[in-house]
């Protein structure tokens, strides 16, 4: 198998166990755009063995964001949040 048939299986695998943990029956087309995004954001957070750069994340190459594992890995995909945002209607 090439390293992108492994890295397609391992993508089905995660989204399939994430898809299985959560409560719903049915998934609105957003909730999967999103835990596909999620998935892959994880993936590229990290370090690859066979990346170009010993230390800087694939993430960050790409797109310049240092990843904050406080702030960007808080919740997981699926998790009920309720939010209240000030305003001065």
């Amino acid at each position: 198998m090439s390293g992108i048939e492994e890295l397609i299986r391992m993508l089905k695998e995660r989204i399939q166990k994430t898809a299985n943990q959560s409560p719903f029956d049915t998934y609105p087309h957003r909730l999967i755009v999103e835990m596909v995004y999620n998935i892959v954001f994880g993936i590229n957070s990290f370090l690859h063995k066979d990346g170009i750069y010993t230390y800087i994340n694939p993430c960050t190459i790409i797109t310049g964001l240092h990843i904050d594992h406080n702030k960007h890995c808080k919740l997981e995909i699926g998790t009920y949040v309720c939010m209240h945002e000030e305003h001065d209607n």
